[in-house]
């Protein structure tokens, strides 16, 4: 692993920037250093291991919902089977339930 302490370049990090003169100079050679060129990977490495976290986050959803979905089905069809038989989803007492 590279010492980015040691690659730094002061006046991107500690003191700022306060050359505008120089600033399209100072840009292009910060954007080939060490430091810049370490911390453009780390950035790539992150960004893709994005995208699988959110892979599994959507198919974990996907399969929720499909769940979801079936239960709801359920329910429905039951629903439409006592209503069509004229019969009450609950009783008078716990025993007497026909949902």
């Amino acid at each position: 692993m590279i010492d980015l302490a040691t690659k730094r370049d002061p006046a991107f990090i500690t003191n700022g920037f306060r050359n505008w003169k120089k600033a399209l100079e100072t840009f292009q050679s910060h954007q080939s250093s060490q430091c810049h060129n370490f911390s453009y990977m780390q950035l790539q490495r992150i960004n893709q291991s994005q995208p699988a976290v959110n892979t599994q986050l959507s198919s974990q959803l996907q399969a929720e919902q499909a769940k979801a979905r079936e239960c709801l089905r359920i329910i429905f069809t039951t629903a439409k089977f006592l209503a069509r038989q004229g019969l009450a989803f609950r009783g008078h007492e716990n025993d007497e339930v026909n949902f």
